[in-house]
Order: structure tokens, then C-alpha cells, then sequence
């Protein structure tokens, strides 16, 4: 048994090898990336070149050794000659400890398999940057076909008083003045903002923060909680999987109390096939009794001329009260503008779509509902597709308001 310590100025201490300085070093900071996750360090990306990917700057850590790339570089790998089948193969930094240096390098798959696992042996070890699709036909990888699977260093929790809050992203941080822990992230649909927040303490529930629908946390446990600025209303996420509002009792605004919502995308969403897609962000949770008016604009171009879609208008049972439904629209085989008006319950609309592919359109919903029966539910819209592609562009919206 024998006892080591290093480094010092003099003694066995003074010398220090490659072993020791990882088994010292590497205990200080996490692999990863040096910088912020949004940003584009040693990223992976694709010139549209065969047999050629580009990683761009950055630097890292791994195993406690220091890599730093201070220009954009070319990475070359092998072309995939397999008539058919895509090759997966992995992009990592590798420390070779053999060679005495770490470096950018491709780890090779075979086609039609699995990506490769990284190396962490005695001599090598890697840490993936990004996994790659290489087509077949010694065809150029296509930049969809990266995937970043980055990591990053992380972030030590510092202690602060009286508001000196740190700047960089995914900070932890605790205020001695306040007595809280918080962290400082990007700031939703605000490229460059950050914010910070208190974690919430034992038994305290911190509701989220969005301005509409569109940053909706997705995939959250049922019981999340967001604020919603725009609509001004505290939704939560039941145990159907909808966002309904918060009112006194859990059942929504009294009849007579004024109501108001809007919700508008704020991405794109493309249908295809015949399967019938509910729009997940123009959903609007009906919490009352009471007459309402609604107004909806459905901004979209088609991939194929006449591509035709039917768009149908769900909405709570109305029971003994009663709906009227206005489109306005173009059919897929004119540039006339029709109108058609429905008095049935969930009114749909056939055979809109775009005259002509690639060119704007716009599809106007409007209408008015009398829901007395105590049946809640939500106001959505339902896209099936015909033929063709319609995308639903961002800036669509859906309001319902009480009469």
C-alpha cells in the first residue's frame, strides 16, 4: 500500500505524469463543450460536399485534457457505397492517449445498422458531437441528416447577495438575499434575452410563463400550470392531456362573466395523408355557460396544385343551444373566393385547398354559439387531407370571446 500526492514544488510530488494529471484534472469539470448550447461550437454541419463534413470552432474539455479547434475544418469520411441503404456513423472527440492528443474524428457504422457506441477504453476514449445519416450511392450528406448530440460543461451553483445575478445560461445560482435558489435560462420566443427564476421550495407549485399557446411546455406532467399572457388566464394540463383554464371552483367563469381567448401559432404545421389532424396549438377550452362569438383565420399554401383538405370546426355539444359557422375560402380548382354557411352541429368544409402550389391563401372561420347544457369541451379545428400537402403557416389564430 503506498500513499501519493501532487503537485508540489519538491518531492514525489514535483513529477507528475499524463495518469495523473487526468485522475486529478478530470474530477474538476464534466465533458463537454466550453459555451452555450444554443451557440454552435465544434457543431457538426454539412456543405452539401461527399465525403466531407465541416466542424466548426469551439473548445472542450475531456478527461481533464484541453481541446481547442480556432477555425472552421473540414472532416472528412468515408463514402457510402451501398446501393440502397443509409450508413450511420458517428462523429466524436477522441482522446488518444497512446498519440498524446485529442482531435475531431468519424467513427464509421455499417449500413442499415446501429450507430456506434463511443469508445472508453484505457487507451481511447471519445465523446460523441454529432451522428450522421450518410445516404447511399456515395451520395453528400444533407444537413438533416445531422444530429447534434452535443453535451456541455456544466455550471457550479455560486452563492450572490443583493442581486448579482450571472449571465450565462443554465447558471445555478443561490441569493443569499432572498434565500432562494434560482437559475438563469433563454428567455422563450426572445433569441439572446435571458431570465431567471426561483426553483420552487418544498410543497410550492411555480406555474410556467408563455405569451400563447405556442410555448406551451410539450410533453408536461397532467397538473403543469402555465400563465398564459396572452390570454391572460392560468391553464393546466388535466388528465386528458388539454390545457383548460383555471376559474374559482375548478369549473370556469360564471355565465354573464366576460371571457376571452386567443390562441395563435406560432410555427408551422404541415398535414399530409388521410389521417385526421387536430390542430394541438388552435384549441381554445370552452369553461362556461354562456353565447359565444369566435372568429378564426387559417393562413396556408398547398405543396401540388388542388391539393384539397376538408377542415372541420369541433366544439363542445351545444345540447339544446345552437351554432352558426361562416367560411370563407377558396375550393382547390378556382382563384374565386366561396362562402359557405353551416347551422349543423361540428360544421365542416370540403374541398378548400390551394388553386395554386406554393401560393398564400387564406381561410376565414367566424361564427357564433349558444352552450347552455353545462357540457364544457374544447373550440379546435381538424385538418384531413385529400391530396397533396397544405401547411398551416404561423400567425394562424383562433379567438372566442362571450357575446
Amino acid at each position: 500500500m503506498a500513499e501519493r500526492s501532487y503537485p508540489f514544488d519538491g518531492g514525489d510530488g514535483a513529477f507528475i505524469s499524463e495518469a495523473d494529471w487526468e485522475a486529478m484534472a478530470s474530477v474538476w469539470q464534466d465533458d463537454g463543450i466550453i459555451g452555450d448550447p444554443s451557440g454552435a461550437q465544434l457543431s457538426i454541419t454539412s456543405q452539401g460536399v461527399a465525403g466531407t463534413l465541416t466542424a466548426v470552432a469551439g473548445r472542450a474539455v475531456i478527461r481533464g485534457f484541453h481541446y481547442s479547434l480556432d477555425a472552421n475544418m473540414g472532416v472528412s469520411y468515408t463514402l457510402n457505397t451501398h446501393a440502397s441503404l443509409s450508413r450511420p456513423d458517428l462523429v466524436v472527440l477522441r482522446l488518444d492517449r497512446g498519440l498524446n492528443k485529442v482531435a475531431v474524428a468519424v467513427k464509421e457504422g455499417v449500413p442499415g445498422g446501429s450507430t456506434p457506441t463511443p469508445t472508453t477504453s484505457e487507451t481511447v476514449y471519445e465523446m460523441p458531437l454529432a451522428s450522421v445519416s450518410v445516404p447511399p450511392n456515395s451520395a453528400p450528406v444533407v444537413q438533416s441528416g445531422i444530429t447534434d448530440v452535443r453535451g456541455f460543461v456544466s455550471r457550479g451553483v455560486r452563492v450572490v447577495r443583493n442581486g448579482a445575478v450571472p449571465t450565462e445560461p443554465g447558471s445555478l445560482y443561490y441569493s443569499s438575499s432572498s434565500g432562494r435558489v434560482r437559475v438563469v435560462t433563454p428567455k422563450a420566443g426572445t433569441p439572446g434575452v435571458m431570465e431567471d427564476y426561483a426553483l420552487p421550495r418544498g410543497g410550492e407549485v411555480a406555474p410556467l410563463s408563455a405569451a400563447g399557446s405556442e410555448q406551451y411546455p410539450i410533453g408536461a406532467p397532467q397538473g403543469t400550470m402555465v400563465w398564459d399572457s396572452v390570454a391572460q388566464s392560468l391553464m393546466v394540463l388535466n388528465g386528458s392531456g388539454a390545457w383548460v383554464a383555471v376559474g374559482a371552483g375548478g369549473g370556469g367563469p360564471a355565465p354573464g362573466t366576460p371571457y376571452s381567448a386567443f390562441k395563435r401559432r406560432g410555427t408551422d404545421l404541415v398535414v399530409t395523408g388521410s389521417t385526421a389532424v387536430e390542430d394541438p396549438l388552435l384549441k381554445i377550452s370552452i369553461q362556461k355557460n354562456d353565447v359565444f362569438h369566435f372568429e378564426g383565420a387559417l393562413f396556408y399554401r398547398g405543396a401540388a396544385n388542388n391539393a384539397a383538405s376538408t377542415l372541420q370546426l369541433n366544439h363542445p355539444d351545444v345540447g339544446a343551444g345552437s351554432i352558426t359557422t361562416g367560411f370563407d375560402y377558396h375550393d382547390g380548382t378556382t382563384t374565386t373566393p366561396r362562402r359557405q354557411v353551416h347551422t349543423t352541429a361540428v360544421p365542416a368544409l370540403g374541398a378548400y385547398g390551394a388553386p395554386v402550389a406554393g401560393t398564400l391563401y387564406l381561410c376565414r372561420v367566424f361564427g357564433t354559439f349558444s352552450n347552455t347544457t353545462g357540457s364544457f369541451g374544447d373550440l379546435s379545428f381538424t385538418y384531413t387531407l385529400t391530396s397533396g400537402t397544405i401547411t398551416i403557416l404561423k400567425g394562424s389564430y383562433l379567438k372566442v370571446s362571450t357575446a
